[in-house]
């Protein structure tokens, strides 16, 4: 860490569940990076790959793992919000004015899962509650670093992140509707300056998760009545083109 002479160090992890089996995390990530896993980025590089932008590189996302140097994370004055567990964004907000984040891809943490544990159990209002103060901290710190044009592509990360969490974990019966309004309130925040491709990403990803847990028919309607008209069609004329592309391959085929 200290020869890499960076701002923050990240560190590969594998996943240790409660049989004992070891599976390997950041190495698959890093197959499905070819070519962009680089191992020193400059801060906006670093910033754009903790919120996975289309086309950015690979750094792991969570602040475990990671070392800061410590007058640098004192001097950004970003603290981790209080009494939360969801990390989301910090570490993108940390990394966005360092000179330059090491990923170091030697194994530095076994991440043991625990079933039941709050990242293992369904989502819930009151855990959602808690997840819209995580991500009012991560919006509301886009202002002070000169970041205000990325605040609709960090709503947008943190809805998909929403929705990995809610198909490994579910929502608590009775609470469907509650979690689904506060997604919404993330939702309204994404603006026309949001990356159509990553729009359109988490539209096709929003639809398929509530789905899978089974919300209402017009749950995604309602979620994407709370888009700006540009982004709805930004989004919708990048899938479109993405389609067309895909069936002009077929054809050429």
């Amino acid at each position: 860490a200290i020869d890499s002479d960076s701002e923050l160090v990240a560190g590969s992890a594998v996943f240790l569940d409660a049989a004992g089996k070891i599976t390997p995390y950041d190495r698959a990530w890093d197959r499905r990076y070819e070519g962009r896993v680089i191992r020193n980025l400059p801060g906006p590089a670093a910033y754009a790959a903790l919120i996975r932008l289309p086309g950015a590189n690979y750094l792991p996302l969570r602040s475990w793992g990671y070392l800061l140097n410590a007058a640098y994370y004192r001097e950004t004055g970003i603290l981790h919000p209080k009494g939360v567990h969801e990390d989301i964004g910090h570490n993108a907000l940390i990394a966005s004015t360092a000179r330059n984040v090491h990923y170091c891809d030697e194994v530095v943490v076994d991440y043991r899962v625990r079933p039941g544990s709050i990242s293992n159990s369904g989502w819930s209002v009151a855990k959602m509650d808690s997840y819209l103060g995580v991500w009012a901290h991560f919006r509301d710190n886009h202002a002070r670093l000169g970041l205000d044009s990325m605040v609709g592509n960090a709503a947008l990360h943190v809805i998909r992140n929403c929705c990995w969490m809610l198909r490994k974990n579910g929502v608590q019966q009775g609470d469907e509707q509650g979690v689904l309004d506060r997604i919404g309130l993330v939702m309204a925040e994404v603006d026309d300056d949001a990356d159509p491709e990553m729009l359109a990403f988490v539209t096709r990803l929003l639809h398929e998760v509530l789905r899978e847990i089974k919300l209402p028919p017009g749950s995604l309607a309602q979620l994407l009545s709370r888009l700006p008209a540009g982004a709805q069609m930004a989004g919708a004329y990048h899938d479109l083109g993405v389609r067309r592309q895909f069936r002009r391959r077929q054809v050429l085929a």
